[in-house]
């Protein structure tokens, strides 16, 4: 009985052995940055109305803390949003208190920026590693003041259905401060997509769909779009949802 206790005991410590080698696993990287604490900040909202933000604290040239976080219009931050926090918990299985004081851990273990994944936060941590990394740079570069930098992302707003049951819904997609993908749809109460249709009323509201997302990708500019033949009201629609976008991004 006592040597199988023995064997039951060594078995756990064995299973325990691999995620402590993993935290260990971090090696410094061997850079010395200029001691402060620098700020990085993203230049907008996004499309859940949050803006990431960073400060690195960095002392004896090495990164000793940091903090990081989002913020709203309303100057709440996501930490400290309960409804947030418990629908990201639920969903996949980690607070933004919890992704964030990881993430911060990685970054003052590694002394850079070039850290894994959370998981269960893979969208936080890709910006966490874009901006702190642009932050790093900076620094070693000589700079001081805050570094900005354009918010890629993916925004979506929709109408209100229409008579036949339809929502229009626009789609746009923001890198470097400019849109590179444009995407309007009308979708069904069972999520059918209208362009998907084979009807030549479903080809031709394809038609004027994809000439205006054209439009817009090239020009940049809503003011800009010019109505297709027979797409004015369509244009109308779309430049509507294109201001709420921005409205969105910039909350002005």
């Amino acid at each position: 009985m006592k040597n199988y206790l023995s064997l039951f005991v060594l078995a756990i410590v064995v299973a325990c052995q691999p995620q402590q080698q993993q935290k260990a696993e971090i090696k410094p990287l061997d850079v010395t940055y200029p001691d402060g604490i620098f700020r990085g900040e993203y230049d907008t909202f996004d499309n859940y109305a949050w803006k990431p933000f960073i400060e690195i604290q960095i002392r004896g040239g090495k990164i000793v803390s940091a903090t990081w976080d989002e913020i709203n219009q309303s100057g709440e931050y996501k930490s400290q949003n309960q409804w947030y926090s418990e629908t990201m918990k639920k969903q996949s299985g980690v607070t933004p208190v919890e992704a964030s004081n990881e993430l911060i851990d990685r970054l003052v273990a590694r002394n850079a920026a070039d850290i894994d994944t959370v998981t269960g936060a893979t969208h936080t941590s890709e910006r966490f590693r874009v901006l702190a990394d642009a932050v790093l740079k900076s620094v070693l570069a000589g700079r001081t003041e805050k570094t900005v930098l354009p918010l890629d992302e993916v925004y979506t707003v929709e109408t209100d259905r229409d008579g036949e049951n339809y929502v229009t819904k626009l789609q746009l997609t923001f890198k470097g401060g400019k849109i590179v993908e444009a995407r309007l749809d009308k979708i069904d109460a069972n999520n059918n997509s209208f362009r998907a249709g084979t009807a030549e009323a479903n080809k031709a509201w394809d038609k004027v769909a994809k000439d205006l997302e054209k439009q817009l990708v090239e020009k940049q500019q809503v003011e800009m779009l010019t109505p297709p033949a027979g797409g004015e009201t369509l244009t109308e629609v779309m430049r509507g949802l294109v201001r709420r976008i921005l409205q969105k991004r910039d909350y002005r």
